[in-house]
């Protein structure tokens, strides 16, 4: 918001900074979002870099919204997901945006298959309260998990190959 002339990147800098901090603040603890790798030129602006997830067969990983249209909550995703969610507030990862198409379920250079962040993530209030007080960084993560949860099983129907 200090940058004007960047104004289209913020989310950018948002990611690569909550990245830098979530490593920084937890390196013993694999943080379950998308390593941010850098920027790079495009033909259509600069683009962020970060780790391709993919699944058994080296395809980009489903969302969790399309894992969970075609088997629903199943043990082994109800696990992943509190694996998941464990991870995300263990390393005390900022929640900007969570919703089931910007987690997919797959693999990365650390292994897998797991739930990972791709997008969404880094500080986006104009006071950074989740920043300066960890509990309410738990407490609306928390929210948020919850509601992104409840919004699958009423917006995805199961059975849906799509």
């Amino acid at each position: 918001k200090r940058l004007p002339r960047a104004r289209h990147y913020v989310q950018y800098l948002r990611e690569l900074k909550e990245f830098v901090a979530a490593r920084a603040r937890s390196p013993e603890i694999d943080v379950p979002i998308a390593r941010m790798l850098g920027i790079v030129d495009t033909d259509l602006g600069l683009g962020l870099v970060s780790e391709k997830v993919v699944d058994a067969t080296g395809a980009l990983a489903p969302t969790l919204a399309a894992v969970y249209a075609k088997r629903g909550f199943t043990p082994e995703l109800d696990a992943s997901l509190a694996k998941f969610s464990a991870d995300l507030l263990a390393a005390n990862v900022i929640v900007g945006d969570m919703h089931a198409w910007n987690v997919v379920y797959g693999s990365d250079s650390r292994g897998g298959p797991r739930l990972v962040m791709i997008d969404g993530f880094g500080e986006k209030h104009a006071i950074p309260v989740s920043s300066m007080s960890r509990t309410i960084n738990r407490y609306r993560a928390k929210r948020l998990l919850k509601r992104m949860v409840e919004q699958v099983k009423e917006l995805v129907p199961v059975g849906n190959e799509d």
